[in-house]
Order: C-alpha cells, then sequence, then structure tokens
C-alpha cells in the first residue's frame, strides 16, 4: 500500500492510496479535483474509488466533477444528504480493495456524520488512518455540530480502536499553530518541542508535515490528553469533557 500525498486548496490534503499488487487506487477526499488526472497518470494507477470524510465543501465538492472524469467511480461516504456519494457506509463497515482493508470509523464531532478510514494492508500490514478533520496533527477539529460529549466519545473510541504504529494522515496542514498551541498548554512535555523542530525542518525543506504515528500524537496532541494533569489544569477543569471543551474553546481563540 503506497500512499501518495498532495495539497488541494488552501491547506487541504488530498490522499492516493495505491495496491502496490492490482496498481489500483482510491483516493481520500474531493476538495479539488483539477489534478487527479495528472496525479493518476504519474503514479501509473488506475483510480476506482474515492473515500469522503464528511460535508464540507473543501473535502467533498469535487464529488460530481469526478463523477464526469470518471464515471465508473464509487464513491463513498457517510452522508447521503450532504454528499454526492454512490455508495453510503456506516461505522464498523468494511470496504475490500485489492489487498487493502478498510473499516469505516464513525467519528462524529466535528460533523454529526464524519467518518474516518483505517486502511490495512493484509500483505505488508501497513496501516494508515484518513482522519479528516476529527484528528490533526496535534489537534482536532472545531466542535460544529456536536457537543463536547461527543467528541471526547468519538476520540476515546479511536484511542481504544487505532494502533499505535497506524500511521495518520489528517485533512489539513495546520501542524505548526496547533503544535505552538500544545506547547502553551504543555510547556514541559519534551515530545511536543521534539515534534515542533521536525516538522519544521519538514515544512521548509518543502516536504509534508503528515504522516504523523497514532502513538506519537497520543504523547504530544493536547486533545487526546485530557486525562494528564498538565491539561487539567491548564484548563482548570477536572473532568475530561469538560478539559475538552475548554481546550477546543481556548484553541479557538488561540493567535499563536
Amino acid at each position: 500500500m503506497k500512499v501518495v500525498v498532495e495539497r488541494a486548496l488552501a491547506d487541504n490534503y488530498m490522499y492516493y492510496v495505491i495496491d502496490d499488487s492490482t496498481r489500483d487506487g482510491f483516493v481520500v477526499d474531493l476538495g479539488d479535483v483539477t489534478n487527479v488526472a495528472k496525479v493518476e497518470r504519474r503514479e501509473e494507477f488506475k483510480l476506482k474509488a474515492a473515500l469522503v470524510t464528511h460535508h464540507h465543501w473543501d473535502h467533498s465538492q469535487g464529488a460530481s466533477e469526478i463523477r464526469k472524469q470518471y464515471p465508473n467511480i464509487k464513491i463513498y461516504g457517510g452522508d447521503q444528504d450532504r454528499i454526492q456519494q454512490t455508495d453510503n457506509v456506516t461505522d464498523g463497515q468494511v470496504i475490500n480493495f485489492g489487498n487493502i482493508e478498510i473499516v469505516c470509523i464513525g467519528t462524529p464531532g466535528h460533523t454529526t456524520s464524519h467518518i474516518c478510514y483505517y486502511a490495512k494492508d493484509k500483505r505488508t500490514q501497513k496501516k494508515a488512518l484518513f482522519t479528516g478533520d476529527t484528528v490533526f496533527l496535534a489537534g482536532c477539529g472545531k466542535f460544529f455540530e456536536c457537543p463536547a460529549s461527543v467528541m471526547y466519545g468519538t476520540l476515546n473510541k479511536l484511542q481504544n480502536t487505532v494502533d499505535d504504529d497506524t500511521e495518520v494522515y489528517c485533512g489539513h496542514e495546520y501542524s505548526t499553530t496547533n503544535l505552538k498551541f500544545a506547547k502553551e498548554v504543555e510547556p514541559g512535555n519534551a515530545r511536543i518541542t521534539e515534534k515542533i523542530e521536525t516538522v519544521k525542518s519538514s515544512l521548509n525543506a518543502g516536504k509534508y508535515s503528515v504522516p504523523s504515528l497514532w502513538g506519537d500524537e497520543k504523547l504530544y496532541n493536547p486533545f487526546l490528553r485530557v486525562d494528564q494533569q498538565s491539561v487539567k489544569e491548564y484548563c482548570q477543569a477536572e473532568d475530561p469533557i469538560e478539559v475538552l471543551d475548554k481546550l477546543r474553546a481556548k484553541k479557538n481563540n488561540f493567535r499563536g
């Protein structure tokens, strides 16, 4: 399984996932499909499907256009009313794509119908989690359609589902600001300092900050650390849902 990272729009990421054996592939999110055919030719694969994480325009607006370019493409999504999808998916559903098994994980919080896609290569055991706007590198999405309690349940669900050695591919390049905020929350956390330098080096070299590793996210992402005393003290709260709610509010106002 090969994951090709491409920038889209202002700060979005799109991902092309290719089965090494069949050379068939799928794209994650459809914010801008202008270069899809170009990437397909460059990487020498056949695009068969698209996985849409949620209905926001910068992740789904290209659905109708890509169906014109690829009339037989399958577009998977979790919101029949707000995504121009061909196939609806639900929590726990498995999509088999050649040697790649994709588990659809219902992750409400940012939106009510958000889906994360957990892909595993059955041949190489490589694992990749496509998180859309649920989890970012060192951050999480705003709670647009759900209260903090729902996002708390979602983040716990991911903690209990995703293996530490899983590569995490998020929907936006927000890493620099997210890490600055994480440093404000936990100034004594050495893992945050290390990650700031790693990301800075990658971005300065014209590369990407993604992927991160799920196990590493648990060490520096404050939204996955609401049970830590340092994060509780920053938020001046003890209940983890209240901590998460206050943390999100503080991040919304953070100017870094």
